[in-house]
């Protein structure tokens, strides 16, 4: 048996990279470090938000895209995490939730009688 064989116990899947890069026009005569004009700016959901010291907002969609990784994607072959192993990772994530839970909640209820009866 090929060690790169897809079979129980060595599950294998082929993971693409289909990135893409958006492109933005920045304003003219804008400096978008400079932190006496802008505030802070981002990216997120093909829109540029610039978010300027005196309190305008400004968004900006992308004029170009460059979509060939999505007809051309880098892909490579990796190991696959089987079943068993994710079903036991995900019910060791809930544990831990359930715990900090409980222990939020305890912090909570002593905080509450801690504001509301006050030791005297």
């Amino acid at each position: 048996m090929s060690c790169t064989q897809n079979v129980k116990g060595n599950r294998r899947i082929v993971v693409a990279d289909c990135s893409s890069k958006q492109f933005f026009e920045i304003p003219d005569g804008l400096d978008l470090e400079d932190k006496t004009v802008v505030e802070n700016w981002m990216v997120t959901w093909g829109k540029l938000y610039i978010h300027y010291v005196n309190g305008e907002k400004e968004e900006i969609d992308f004029e170009w895209e460059d979509n060939y990784g999505f007809k051309n994607p880098d892909f490579e072959i990796e190991d696959a995490v089987d079943d068993c192993h994710t079903q036991n990772m995900m019910k060791t994530i809930r544990k831990s939730l359930c715990q900090n839970m409980y222990i939020f909640i305890f912090i909570f209820i002593f905080i509450f009688f801690y504001i509301f009866f006050p030791p005297k």
